[in-house]
């Protein structure tokens, strides 16, 4: 048993049949529905690397609940998914609802929109930006970062060249 539906196709100018899933078989004991559909999770997420990267980073977490209290968890779910995926900003959201992240941090809003909207406010806020991050050096010591996938429009800049 299959479930089929029919739409008006123009071209053809009569209606079209549409098959779509199969529910199961019908018996006199009612539906049984088919194997594979019975053993199916009901939900597989990643979790290992991403409980990793959250219990290892709490300083982190913590100095983005300070400087960025109101977008503090999507810059760390954004940076934990780049790290382990790599993949466009776009799919963030997809990626998201597959990992352990999602469980963590449910309210953490990862629409296309609502990620331009988080990353030009940041943008904008260079004086907490470089806060945030001198607050990681002590001392002596440098704090490199590698920014050569990162795309600059500045016409005059010598250091926004790709690396090598």
């Amino acid at each position: 048993m299959y479930e089929v539906t029919s739409r008006w196709d123009k071209k053809l100018r009569r209606a079209r049949k549409i098959t779509k899933s199969y529910p199961g078989r019908i018996t006199k004991e009612g539906l049984i529905k088919p194997k594979y559909k019975i053993n199916q999770p009901k939900t597989c997420k990643e979790c290992g690397a991403s409980l990793f990267l959250i219990k290892e980073n709490q300083e982190i977490v913590n100095r983005l609940k300070r400087y960025f209290p109101w977008r503090w968890k999507e810059l760390f779910v954004l940076s934990v998914l780049r790290l382990l995926y790599r993949c466009p900003l776009k799919h963030m959201g997809f990626y998201c609802q597959d990992s352990w992240l999602s469980e963590e941090y449910k309210d953490a809003t990862l629409s296309k929109n609502s990620i331009h909207q988080i990353l030009e406010s940041t943008g904008r806020e260079r004086e907490v930006i470089v806060e945030f991050l001198r607050s990681f050096i002590w001392g002596d010591e440098n704090l490199l970062i590698d920014l050569t996938h990162i795309f600059s429009s500045s016409g005059g800049e010598v250091l926004a060249k790709k690396g090598i």
